[in-house]
């Protein structure tokens, strides 16, 4: 997922370490990831990353701070081009689904799993996760045909993001059949939604 907004944008030193910091993450996990293999990923020194990025947590801030670009250029593009609507929800969360089981390449959940009982890491987490809550949210509102209350959009929200991070960890080990499960859960958010 990374490679997508690496390859769109124009590349700064800073956007080079991002990069190579998703992919050493993806590559290492959340236990064996360091500055320093970043640095040499990049064959450079340690005190040179550090210049762009001073910590540890500063680097994983920055790999969250792209992907929740990642998700806001993806949620746009999709909702260009739609309606509103229960099809639509249905439509927009088999197109999640999806694309976070067949990202095995890039299995970022797993590895952000990792950093959950790191210490110096809650800031962080508490941050990605809730910019990604707040895009989820976004989406729900643009999906409603009516208004809806902001607490059926939070309890909505608050059911389908850890459905999708769960789908994305377990989805391309376990056969699943997609356009059930997001029916499923389409009725279920559309519910919240108009209850």
């Amino acid at each position: 997922m990374c490679q997508v907004l690496y390859n769109t944008l124009m590349i700064s030193k800073k956007d080079q370490i991002i990069e190579a910091a998703c992919t050493t993450l993806i590559r290492e996990g959340s236990n064996n990831f360091s500055m320093r293999k970043v640095a040499d990923v990049l064959s450079m020194s340690l005190g040179n990353l550090q210049y762009h990025f001073k910590t540890k947590s500063d680097l994983i801030h920055g790999i969250m701070k792209r992907y929740i670009e990642i998700y806001r250029i993806e949620f746009e593009k999709f909702f260009s081009d739609s309606n509103k609507g229960r099809e639509v929800l249905e439509q927009f969360i088999k197109k999640i689904l999806i694309d976070e089981v067949n990202d095995i390449d890039d299995p970022f959940f797993i590895a952000l799993y990792g950093f959950a009982d790191q210490k110096g890491m809650d800031t962080t987490l508490k941050y990605f996760y809730g910019e990604l809550f707040s895009l989820l949210g976004q989406a729900l509102e643009t999906i409603a045909d009516s208004p809806c209350s902001p607490e059926a959009i939070y309890r909505g929200t608050a059911l389908l993001l850890p459905y999708i991070e769960g789908y994305g960890s377990v989805g391309s080990f376990v056969k699943l059949d997609h356009d059930e499960i997001s029916g499923l859960l389409a009725d279920t958010v559309w519910n919240i939604l108009k209850g």
